[in-house]
């Protein structure tokens, strides 16, 4: 009987289809180019589906939304399936909706699902990688395309600069590479490969996020008078991305049972603290973190997301995290670890663990006096040598990751093609690429159309109303007709021309359309208010 995983998925389109939600910083072109350079060696075409666009880009791109509010424009019928309402709440937190339109949202969650049978039966990928594995649309095509047997990894950062994963079922305790973490499998000279690694990560200090400039611990304690304290430097998550998002979601649950959110987490450490007037709190909250942390005023706490956070590892006596990838840095530093979330390290002996919130406190105390910490350097090497040898692959050929993105995208090949694979047709590609696009097409028009708009505006503001009118008449002829927006921006053209009838026509259009739009009731008013200033004068 032949397995699934062993068996050569036949492709006619011989496809690798890529989903990409990260801004374009040039280390994200970087890495999608690596990507798409390996799968063009093998006869393959990656076709990548992502919100944001460079030109830098070598790959075939099609411009998509990214959340299920903007999916909601597209013109593809809702279908009906059940759905982890969830993914709603986790949507609306990745776009910071305080207040979202939850019938908004459920439509776009339903068209995501439509578009999402519609590119698998027209693309037909060999393989499909998608950004992330918290997104809601990737958990959505993830699941989609599962029903069409179509092989299809999460991509995420990798647990050490310089590195991605690929995982296969989802994020932290919900992903199959943490089922495949055993110390027991590290190589003999486990030490030696750790050193190395450890060398080259202090030499070449790379960083996942911009940081502000590196102070000594020395002068980081002076500066901030908490010399002669007992450091805890907690390092935050950003919770919708960790897949911690929702009290009544079950992964948020399996990934972190004890804190609802880093918050939550904060305020039991910031207890703790105030308990204990030898020890003090430097928390730097995640990059992406937008909430507001009280610390009480209290001067052994501190909250700061710019402070450079090698600065903190080093100022520590202990490191407290929950999902962040930094831990994982965290271990080069030789630093105690307590660990308040299920991340990767759990039940490996490798830091503090808890199993609730009440023992944080004890957890500090042993983290503090080092309590058996000799075991747990020991595993931390090894888990470090574990991961770069066996689970992590490499986006520069210069680090000691085992893994080269050639060798494991070469491997995917292997696994899921025969060896005589042939170019794919170019006709065909550009056709699959035309219908795929179709798809997003409204969206794309919807997307243009607001560009188009913002460009028209800032002329109007510059004075250059020729230009301006020419751009937003396009609009109506050639984009959409019944743009209200549109029409209002034409119309403060036709006023500032002194073209006051036209002016009044366009907003009577507008009227006609939405009987309640304040914009125009304004510039009516505002005709109104002209014409008779003018009677007056005669």
């Amino acid at each position: 009987m032949v397995k699934f995983e062993d068996s050569k998925i036949a492709s006619v389109n011989k496809i690798v289809l890529m989903t990409n939600f990260r801004t374009m910083f040039p280390e994200t072109i970087s890495t999608l180019n690596l990507i798409n350079d390996y799968v063009e060696n093998l006869g393959l075409k990656l076709l990548l589906l992502s919100n944001t666009i460079s030109s830098e880009l070598k790959c075939t791109t099609v411009k998509i939304p990214f959340s299920m509010k903007e999916f909601s424009s597209l013109k593809e019928e809702e279908f009906n399936f059940p759905f982890n309402q969830n993914l709603i709440s986790i949507d609306a937190e990745f776009n910071e909706d305080e207040n979202p339109d939850v019938e908004l949202y459920k439509a776009g969650l339903k068209k995501c699902f439509s578009a999402a049978h519609k590119i698998a039966l027209t693309v037909k990928p060999a393989i499909a990688l998608l950004w992330s594995a918290t997104v809601p649309q990737s958990i959505i095509f993830k699941n989609v395309f599962t029903e069409y047997f179509i092989p299809t990894y999460f991509v995420e950062r990798g647990l050490l600069p310089e590195t991605l994963i690929f995982d296969e079922s989802g994020n932290g305790a919900c992903s199959s590479i943490k089922k495949k973490i055993n110390l027991g499998f590290v190589p003999q000279n486990f030490e030696h490969i750790y050193e190395e690694i450890k060398a080259y990560y202090f030499t070449n200090k790379i960083d996942k996020h911009e940081q502000p400039d590196y102070l000594s611990s020395s002068d980081f304690l002076e500066q901030q008078n908490l010399a002669g304290k007992k450091i805890i430097t907690f390092l935050g998550q950003w919770d919708v991305a960790s897949g911690v998002n929702s009290t009544n979601d079950y992964q948020s649950f399996l990934n972190s049972p004890h804190f609802t959110n880093t918050e939550e987490a904060f305020k039991s450490i910031v207890k703790f603290i105030s308990d204990n007037e030898n020890i003090a709190l430097v928390f730097k909250p995640h990059p992406f973190d937008s909430k507001t942390y009280n610390k009480e005023n209290n001067t052994r706490i501190i909250v700061d997301k710019k402070l450079n956070v090698r600065t903190l590892i080093e100022s520590a006596d202990v490191v407290i995290v929950m999902s962040t990838t930094i831990q994982y840095e965290v271990l080069f530093y030789d630093k105690p670890i307590v660990l308040l979330a299920n991340s990767f390290l759990n039940g490996l002996n490798v830091g503090y663990e808890i199993k609730n919130s009440e023992e944080i406190g004890s957890a500090i105390h042993q983290a503090l006096n080092k309590k058996d910490y000799a075991d747990k350097q020991i595993n931390a090497e090894k888990f470090i040598t574990l991961i770069s040898s066996q689970i992590l692959v490499s986006l520069n050929k210069k680090n000691p990751i085992t893994t080269s993105l050639a060798s494991f995208i070469s491997h995917l090949s292997k696994k899921y093609f025969s060896n005589n694979i042939e170019s794919v047709s170019k006709d065909l590609f550009d056709e699959i690429y035309h219908k795929t696009k179709n798809i997003f097409n409204g969206y794309l028009i919807k997307q243009q159309v607001q560009e188009l708009i913002l460009k028209a505006e800032e002329l109007i503001t510059g004075q250059n109303i020729l230009e301006a009118k020419i751009i937003l008449n396009d609009i109506l002829q050639n984009l959409d007709p019944e743009s209200i927006e549109v029409l209002n921006d034409l119309a403060v053209v036709e006023l500032i021309s002194g073209n006051f009838d036209t002016a009044q026509n366009l907003l009577n259009q507008i009227l006609v359309k939405d009987p309640f739009n304040l914009v125009a009731k304004e510039n009516i008013n505002y005709i109104s208010q002209v014409n008779l200033l003018n009677t007056e004068k005669v």
